[in-house]
């Protein structure tokens, strides 16, 4: 039933998760309608639809998306970084393609790795929320936003640390802008 999950006090922020069914029409299945004979139809059904989910987030694909979310009017110039507010898109999708890496580190990538969607205990990392765009992506997808984050969230002094522990003491400061550039599309 929807309604409050959890709520959060965080230095940054309060919020609270709710939850809702992703389908408020349909209730979910019961464990008496998942006998073995449904299930098993079920299964290969929702794992075919796995393969052609679009997990394989490298440039090709997603510079065909974000010209699309242009086209069809869905990015929000209103929420650009400063640096970009005012500009007009077109040219901001020129850059992109203008200043495109020349080969991609691939590697699995959150797709959105910010401090708000890292979930962390007193102990440590716990798991990350969001998870929405995550699939193959060049490793700096997730670096250049969550070098961003930290920078917005916590200041610039906890970047470097940052880097060091991930083992990237000297991080490319061109694929960073160019990965927090694509991102101001989505």
């Amino acid at each position: 039933m929807p309604g409050v999950a959890q709520r959060a006090d965080h230095p940054l922020r309060t919020f609270q998760a709710r939850t809702i069914h992703p389908k408020p029409h349909r209730r979910p299945a019961s464990r008496a309608q998942l006998f073995p004979p449904r299930t098993t139809g079920h299964v290969p059904i929702a794992l075919f639809r796995l393969r052609r989910h679009v997990f394989d987030h490298r440039l090709d694909h997603r510079l065909a998306a974000a010209r699309a979310r242009m086209a069809a009017g869905l990015v929000d110039e209103t929420d650009f970084d400063d640096e970009r507010l005012g500009r007009p898109l077109p040219d901001l999708y020129r850059q992109l393609i203008a200043d495109r890496p020349p080969s991609e580190m691939l590697v699995v990538t959150h797709g959105d790795a910010c401090l708000p969607n890292l979930i962390a205990g007193e102990t440590g990392f716990a798991g990350f929320i969001d998870c929405g765009r995550l699939g193959l992506a060049d490793r700096y997808q997730d670096l250049a936003l969550a070098s961003w984050s930290i920078t917005y969230n916590l200041g610039a002094a906890w970047v470097a640390p940052f880097f060091g522990h991930y083992g990237l003491p000297e991080p490319d400061p061109a694929r960073l802008a160019y990965y927090r550039l694509l991102d101001e599309f989505f």
